[in-house]
């Protein structure tokens, strides 16, 4: 267990009350009060993780590169430091976004979570998007792993963490637990035991892991050295990840890859869809969307963008909530579409860009934490990565 806080700029982004970077997890000497005055105890309940910083969003983007110690606050992704280009399974980026109970988390390979979590009380007069910037993170053992895209597992964001070899050969020894979740009462991700996931040999390797939308359960698992020409990878689902899994035949674990059609889509979600697919588009339209009531990202196709039925395909990335109706989905350059539905059925559309990217960089994920909109972006070169953070800023600033 550790905490290593990164250096932010905190003048340019916190109230100066609360937003010197501090150990969570320790007490406040006798009779200090560690939340600032003007919010006594508003963020009580992630004592336990590690704060970084009390953010106040505007108009203007905040930009966080992703480092050793944690995010560090910087001018723009151009500015950020020179990464040498790694293979995704060991680079570090934020490996995917969710929402629960209101909040953002988002997952960071080799390192853990990030949370964003708005703060719902009265703000002062022109102070919008104001949210607490936490960290749940435990690098030295998630260090030598990667780990998957965050999903909900018991009603707490969780990760698994494996051993990848695909472009590298791996040497770190077995994981000692092979999903990892976000825990209020924990500074770092706790260990979760699963009979179907801890049933193979040290030196198998579990290497996916997540929830299907026909309401099963996937994995798979592979010895960690395959020879060439002897492929034993073994599939499985199950209804509950607590109960062991049947084996499946490879034909049913890709079917179960299978998009869904976006005519299956909330829709809000699938009016802000049909926008993105209009005609200029080249290929068809996917995108991978995170919702307070999805188990983790469900990617939908809508089948009458043009190409939807041979031409390249273009994942976009979404956004969607339930109450009140409104969805959003972003294309890798920034360039997004919006959704906000009306009592009498009716459905408002929209569209806005993000904050332009350097050339050779991507938006990868965005979703938003009360009022505060948070888009993960990376440097990218073929299946590499350099660069990689977040942006975070006032949804009102884009969305009207």
């Amino acid at each position: 267990m550790f905490f290593r806080l990164a250096p932010l700029l905190a003048a340019l982004v916190c109230a100066l009350t609360a937003c010197s970077p501090k150990d969570a997890g320790t007490p406040p000497p006798s009779g200090q009060d560690p939340q600032p005055e003007s919010s006594p105890q508003r963020w009580e309940r992630f004592a336990h993780w590690q704060s970084i910083a009390i953010l106040e969003t505007g108009a203007n983007p905040l930009w966080f590169e992703l480092q050793n110690g944690g995010p560090v606050l910087i001018n723009s992704p151009g500015e950020a430091s020179l990464s040498a280009f790694t293979p995704w399974p060991h680079a570090r980026n934020v490996t995917g976004l969710l929402p629960w109970e209101g909040s953002l988390v988002l997952g960071v390979n080799r390192d853990g979570f990030l949370v964003l979590s708005p703060d719902t009380a009265d703000t002062p007069a022109g102070i919008s998007g104001r949210a607490l910037l936490s960290r749940s993170a435990e690098p030295a053992v998630w260090e030598q792993y990667t780990s998957a895209s965050p999903f909900m597992l018991d009603g707490r964001p969780a990760a698994l963490i494996y051993r990848n070899n695909f472009f590298l050969e791996n040497n770190s020894p077995p994981p000692e637990y092979r999903i990892a979740a976000l825990d209020k009462r924990s500074a770092v991700p706790l260990g979760v035991f699963l009979p179907g996931t801890d049933q193979f040999p040290p030196d198998w390797e579990l290497d996916s892991f997540r929830p299907g939308a026909d309401g099963f359960w996937y994995y798979r698992a592979a010895p960690l050295l395959q020879k060439a020409g002897e492929p034993q990878t073994e599939y499985y689902r199950t209804e509950n990840p607590f109960n062991q899994g049947e084996k499946i035949s490879p034909g049913a674990w890709r079917n179960s890859l299978g998009m869904e059609s976006a005519a299956a889509a909330p829709p809000v979600l699938a009016a802000v869809l049909a926008r993105a697919a209009m005609p200029g588009i080249a290929g068809a339209v996917a995108a991978a969307v995170i919702s307070p009531q999805f188990l983790g990202a469900r990617v939908y196709i809508d089948e009458g963008s043009p190409g939807a039925r041979g031409e390249a395909l273009q994942v976009l990335s979404g956004y969607y909530s339930p109450d009140p109706p409104f969805a959003l989905t972003v294309f890798p350059s920034g360039q997004g579409s919006w959704g906000k539905g009306a009592p009498d059925g009716s459905i408002a559309l929209g569209d806005f860009s993000l904050p332009a990217l350097p050339e050779g960089f991507s938006y990868t994920g965005a979703g938003l934490a009360g009022t505060v909109l948070a888009a993960s972006w990376e440097e990218q070169e073929d299946s590499a990565i350099g660069a990689a953070g977040f942006m975070v800023m006032d949804a009102g600033a884009v969305i009207p």
